[in-house]
């Protein structure tokens, strides 16, 4: 009975164990392809020991593709009425060709 629990015991300490490198990963952001990287590493951790440790070392690490930066994260605080009047100033400066104009407005128009 006593061998019964502490082999029950074994085995969850060792899926929880396996799971942390997935849990700080979830918790910096990572997601899609890199966080299922970091938990196959992880899981094979249990017949390779050392990828354990690279699963933990990429979810400490590793930097998600999908942060948003500081450049963007600005620019979309922009309303879509703010977009709108700076594409006309690049249309009436000339920057813009007409149909260059007329098709971003109507992305942006198409957006919402």
């Amino acid at each position: 009975m006593f061998i019964l629990f502490f082999l029950i015991f074994i085995i969850v300490f060792c899926v929880w164990i396996v799971n942390i490198p997935g849990k700080i990963a979830i918790n910096r952001g990572i997601s899609g392809g890199e966080l299922q990287t970091i938990k196959v590493l992880s899981w094979c951790g249990i017949f390779w020991g050392i990828t354990w440790f690279i699963a933990l070392g990429l979810a400490l690490i590793w930097e998600p593709s999908n942060w948003v930066s500081k450049e963007r994260a600005v620019e979309d605080n922009t309303s879509d009425l703010e977009k709108l009047e700076q594409l006309h100033r690049l249309y009436k400066s000339k920057v813009l060709s007409e149909s260059e104009y007329k098709q971003l407005k109507q992305e942006l128009l198409n957006k919402n």
